[in-house]
């Protein structure tokens, strides 16, 4: 018995790229980062998740089943960010660097 991989990773560096949504729509969901430049993990619009699940809803066969999408946040989002992130779409949330250093 062998397993799957059930998330997609996405990372995006100021747009969404079709060919990692379309990678990570033929899983069972997604993690999104906003990338900068330099490799650092930036905070999310609202606006991103969302353009993300379109992107990727283009590539959904139809009946695929639920998708549920992660978003990458450099440090714990307050509360204001954390329910517009939940409202386009973000049903976690993770924050880089929560786990600390050794």
């Amino acid at each position: 018995m062998r397993g799957r991989c059930v998330w997609g990773v996405v990372g995006a560096m100021g747009t969404w790229g079709s060919a990692s949504c379309a990678r990570a729509a033929r899983w069972d969901g997604a993690l999104l980062a906003a990338v900068s430049a330099d490799g650092m993990i930036n905070p999310l619009t609202p606006s991103q998740p969302a353009e993300a699940v379109a992107v990727m809803g283009g590539h959904r066969p139809v009946g695929a089943g639920p998708f549920a999408v992660a978003v990458i946040t450099p440090g714990p989002p307050d509360a204001a960010a954390t329910a517009a992130l939940a409202e386009a779409w973000a049903t976690g949330i993770l924050v880089a660097g929560a786990c600390g250093g050794a």
